[in-house]
């Protein structure tokens, strides 16, 4: 098997072939945060036509992976290793995939580089980089009512918290709360782009149920889970 759903993509892969149900023949799709290929997102992709599919990490692809074997085998699909935030912009996309990725833009540590040249290989954080992210996203989407930018991301409460897992000295750092949602809201409004939300929420990461907003207000903090995101916002951006 190349791949696996499970965890958070239980709700975000039936979420995101949903969003891409129009996909045609004609599409050109750009898959952020995509360099192995094992989590059933481009996958998902690969279910209906398209023209071109270039995935882009910051990361290098992974070597013997199920994207480099999909890549070999499919000349429609590619990969570039570059800084998204400093992808050039003359190419535009009907379909643009961000699926849990958008909260690790401007993350860099030592161990793990967020960012290309002078900040790469110390750590530093650039709390608003996934904000200038999304507007990367709205400028290279294709100006067409059909075209939609798709994102899933941890919601809830921030934790400020280190990671316990061992070997990793990542802290957990951004969680989408209301009030970094209303952020976005703005954001979008200002490009003129309308947003559809989603929201989910697990106990147990196998059932996952819908929800709404309220689940990212402080009241709700308790349900949080502190090692590995249960909570869930999914957003469609599209043109107004």
């Amino acid at each position: 098997m190349d791949f696996e759903i499970k965890g958070t993509k239980l709700v975000e892969i039936p979420y995101l072939e949903r969003e891409l149900s129009e996909q045609k023949e004609s599409d050109k799709v750009l898959i952020v945060g995509e360099r192995i290929a094992t989590e059933g997102i481009l996958q998902a992709v690969l279910k209906r036509p398209f023209t071109s599919c270039l995935c882009t990490d910051i990361m290098p692809m992974g070597p013997a992976s199920t994207l480099e074997r999909i890549i070999d085998g499919d000349s429609r699909v590619s990969f570039v290793q570059q800084d998204f935030i400093l992808a050039e912009e003359e190419i535009k996309y009907d379909y643009i995939i961000c699926i849990n990725v958008l909260e690790h833009f401007g993350m860099n540590f030592a161990e793990f580089s967020g960012f290309a040249g002078e900040y790469a290989g110390d750590d530093y954080i650039r709390w608003n980089h996934d904000l200038r992210a999304i507007e990367k996203m709205i400028t290279v989407l294709k100006k067409d009512e059909s075209s939609k930018i798709i994102i899933t991301v941890p919601a809830g409460q921030p934790i400020l918290s280190g990671d316990i897992n061992p070997g990793n000295k990542m802290p957990f750092l951004r969680r989408y709360d209301e009030m970094r949602i209303n952020l976005i809201m703005d954001l979008a409004n200002k490009n003129c782009m309308s947003i559809e939300n989603t929201f989910f929420y697990s106990e147990n990461f196998n059932d996952w149920f819908e929800s709404d907003k309220v689940i990212t207000t402080p009241q709700y903090s308790q349900a949080n889970n502190p090692y590995t995101p249960n909570m869930i916002w999914a957003f469609t951006m599209k043109h107004k």
